[in-house]
């Protein structure tokens, strides 16, 4: 929030306080996890645009991927 003036994403907020300042996470399980959501997201978002009426690709925001992060 401080350098950019917008609230950072659950994901985010995970790896900052999960993971050391050079980017190795505390344990395996916060790691696996850390990496197991963008696919989630990308899942979700896939689904979205096949069922979209004009077919246009769909892009979650930040509050629905915080939403499936949480999941």
């Amino acid at each position: 929030l401080e350098k950019t003036g917008v609230l950072p994403s659950l994901s985010e907020v995970f790896k900052m306080t999960q993971a050391t300042s050079d980017g190795v996470f505390v344990d395996p399980a916060s790691e696996k996890l850390f990496h197991a959501v963008p696919a989630r997201i990308e899942e979700r978002e896939m689904q979205l645009t096949q069922q979209s009426p004009d077919g246009l690709p769909v892009t979650l925001t930040t509050e629905e991927a915080d939403r499936i992060f949480e999941e």
